[in-house]
């Protein structure tokens, strides 16, 4: 029965440590191989647990050979059965073990509550009390994992907020060493050890995450930076372009004139002018955010690509965005842009307004566009709901599933009865 019940809750860590990888690394790998991690992996650690328990039980040393055994081991297996690298590995297991020390502490001190002394050799006989123990610890290591995951997934973690968690994993661990290992006898070299291992930890643990935070950023920004430079180019290329064929502009200009074609010659000139506009205006250059500019560039491309006009005002320089992830914010303009475009190419007036604003508190974007049919409001961000017919209607309901999670960001939707316009407006408040 010991078998077995070790068996269910080292396939419980095998899932933590993958819900883990899948959510923090985006990790995606087939069914049989996850199936194979998760077998490997428990039978691995059952097999290690059971044959060592009774040797190690009276032994401090080897019950330390044994932690690192089974961490080495571990490792070699997530990274391997998963293609991951050595410290997604590391760090998977790691915070996989900070969960479980969690429930373990926890446990000791809610028996203890109740005036009950949890021992090794008492979980160990009893199987009833070894199942609801572990039921307990793993069900804390869960609900830690999650935290971990909401956390990192909600808001960048600052340095100070990494060396506040540590010191607290480091207190927990030291309750968990007094109550647990050492509540019949005190021995201070085996104290000694726990703590510069428990110091090792916590020190590679503060070295690893913010080695982790700097390369994401940096890559972030790396990405942007391209995606800007790119965007960039394009709008210079246009620019080169459009005063390259000025010449021959003015060339059939001129012919159409001599030879009387008075019509086609205005078409003509129409047809440069709104080119024009689209290219000159300078307001997009007031937008230093990388990301921000290449995405609203890209749009306006779109745009003026299906004879759409797309006025843009931009009030101030707008260059950083405070208290949401760019990544999403963009998502959020792109989805609506995409919206108004759409909507815009079969109303009769098309023309697409984006204004920004920013100011002290907070920064606006403001989004109008023509459409030919009113929506209905009260539906507007039903997930499917569309006026442009079946599987459409999709975008809006994935903006308030990604805004939910910021309480300084408002999104209001609304139609301008009086100019016939569909107006989408976000606001971001500083300084929350």
């Amino acid at each position: 029965m010991f078998v077995i019940a070790n068996i269910v809750f080292t396939t419980l860590s095998a899932l933590l440590i993958y819900l883990f990888l899948h959510n923090a690394y985006d990790l995606k790998v087939t069914p049989k191989r996850r199936l194979f991690f998760i077998t490997i992996f428990s039978v691995t650690n059952t097999l290690l647990s059971s044959s060592t328990f009774q040797i190690i039980n009276s032994n401090f040393i080897l019950r330390i050979t044994d932690t690192i055994l089974l961490f080495v081991l571990s490792t070699l297996i997530i990274k391997y059965s998963l293609n991951t690298t050595y410290l997604e590995s590391i760090f998977s297991f790691c915070i996989m073990g900070i969960g479980l020390g969690f429930g373990n502490a926890i446990s000791i001190l809610i028996f203890s509550l109740f005036n009950f002394k949890l021992t090794i050799t008492q979980t160990a006989s009893n199987i009833s009390l070894y199942i609801a123990v572990n039921f307990a610890i793993y069900a804390v290591a869960g609900i830690f994992v999650s935290l971990v995951l909401l956390f990192k997934k909600k808001t960048a973690i600052s340095n100070k907020t990494i060396y506040y968690m540590v010191c607290l994993v480091f207190l927990i661990f030291c309750i968990y060493i007094g109550i647990y290992f050492f509540q019949n006898s005190f021995e201070i070299r085996n104290f000694i050890i726990m703590l510069v291992i428990a110091l090792i930890f916590c020190m590679f643990t503060i070295w690893y995450i913010l080695s982790l935070n700097e390369n994401e950023k940096q890559k972030i920004d790396l990405q942007h930076q391209k995606f800007y430079n790119e965007s960039l180019g394009n709008a210079l290329q246009d620019l080169r372009r459009f005063k390259h064929d000025q010449v021959n502009h003015l060339s059939v200009i001129n012919t159409l004139l001599h030879t009387n074609k008075y019509t086609e010659a205005t078409g003509y000139l129409d047809e440069i002018i709104g080119t024009a506009q689209g290219l000159t205006t300078t307001a997009i250059y007031n937008i230093k955010n990388a990301a921000l500019f290449g995405i609203i560039y890209s749009k306006m491309n779109s745009a003026n690509k299906l004879g759409i006009t797309f006025d843009l005002q931009v009030v101030g320089v707008v260059e950083s965005i405070p208290n949401i992830k760019i990544s999403e914010l963009c998502e959020i303009i792109g989805i609506h842009l995409d919206n108004a475009i759409e909507a815009t190419q079969n109303s009769n007036d098309k023309i697409i307004e984006m204004f920004i604003l920013g100011t002290d508190t907070d920064i606006q974007f403001t989004i109008k566009n023509s459409c030919s049919i009113k929506p209905i409001m009260s539906k507007i961000k039903e997930d499917g709901y569309s006026t442009k017919g079946n599987d459409r209607g999709h975008g809006l309901a994935i903006v308030e599933n990604i805004l939910r999670k910021y309480s300084n960001v408002v999104n209001i939707i609304q139609f301008d009865n009086d100019d016939s316009k569909f107006v989408q407006i976000i606001k971001i408040k500083k300084g929350i």
